[in-house]
């Protein structure tokens, strides 16, 4: 399956979004995984904070709060999505945040872990030492990815949300770039 990550400027902020929402309001819906802190209350309203997001896509590596995201594309289609961050202070700037989502419609087709492996290579060759997550324990396939590629369990904070009545917990995880 060939697949195309498209770097988000400022010509794709609002697709991007927009492709953003549309997975995000799935979490915990229609026998999904609880992949999000938002209840469905919240997330009708949501809007994708824009302005700030692209701040932080045109920040160089080496600011804090720099950004990268890319739009995965599988012919014309969005399948999925994933960002990077990095820190909010300058001695954590060795190490970035992955975020990533694959659309329901294209999960269980190896287009998370390909997602993944692009993550990793980018951060690699952009100097980075670390990639660190989280995952909640309600969404064990993301979980089983991350453990499968190498990711390693470094902290659970049991009871971080309580959502639709189910507890959540949010599961730390950290790769090592070598």
């Amino acid at each position: 399956m060939d697949l195309k990550f498209e770097l988000v400027t400022d010509n794709n902020t609002i697709e991007y979004s927009a492709h953003k929402k549309k997975v995000v309001v799935k979490s915990g819906v229609d026998g999904n995984s609880i992949y999000n802190p938002y209840s469905q209350e919240e997330l009708r309203d949501w809007k994708w904070p824009i302005e700030v997001y692209l701040k932080g896509l045109k920040k160089p590596l080496n600011e804090i709060r720099w950004k990268r995201s890319w739009a995965v594309m599988k012919d014309r289609d969005f399948v999925a999505s994933v960002d990077l961050m990095g820190s909010n202070v300058s001695s954590g700037l060795h190490r970035c945040t992955l975020m990533m989502g694959v659309d329901i419609n294209s999960r269980k087709l190896g287009i998370g872990r390909k997602t993944l492996s692009f993550a990793v290579k980018w951060a690699k060759e952009n100097g980075l030492k670390y990639i660190d997550l989280g995952v909640f324990n309600t969404n064990a396939p993301a979980f089983n990815l991350y453990r499968s590629f190498g990711f390693k369990e470094i902290g659970r904070l049991k009871q971080a949300f309580i959502l639709s009545g189910k507890e959540v917990d949010d599961i730390q995880m950290s790769y090592l770039l070598t």
